[in-house]
């Protein structure tokens, strides 16, 4: 599997290995509004990635992500942060952050996981679900 994800406090960790793929993308964007969905409060999401990524897509499939990331926004404003090991991690995260069109969702990269971690810190999302009393 490419990625996995924790939950770290208030936020959903994707950490991500090896070959990434375009049906990698697509569960990815099926999960994340699930796994959030399950949490009683909007996470802001930390993505890393190690130095093995390889990439197993066209750059085109990130518009098309994008484009269906767009139809399930956040309920409320949330951060997202990736890390990267490489160049062309880097590259690759910055095409994500540009061509971002999802609405509720701050994109930035980084290349540390601490300064991501600061840069989340300071944003907490509102409760995006509250217990009934």
């Amino acid at each position: 599997m490419p990625y996995t994800h924790t939950i770290e406090g208030r936020i959903i960790h994707i950490a991500w290995s090896g070959r990434i793929t375009k049906d990698d993308l697509a569960k990815l964007g099926r999960e994340l509004p699930q796994i959030a969905g399950k949490l009683h409060f909007a996470p802001n999401v930390l993505h890393t990635y190690d130095d093995s990524i390889e990439l197993g897509f066209e750059l085109t499939e990130i518009h098309h992500y994008s484009t269906v990331a767009k139809q399930v926004p956040p309920p409320v404003p949330i951060r997202s942060a990736m890390v990267n090991a490489t160049m062309q991690g880097e590259y690759v995260a910055t095409l994500f952050k540009m061509l971002n069109r999802v609405e509720n969702i701050e994109m930035r990269v980084f290349c540390d996981v601490a300064s991501a971690r600061l840069w989340l810190a300071e944003h907490q999302p509102p409760q995006a679900w509250a217990p009934a009393t």
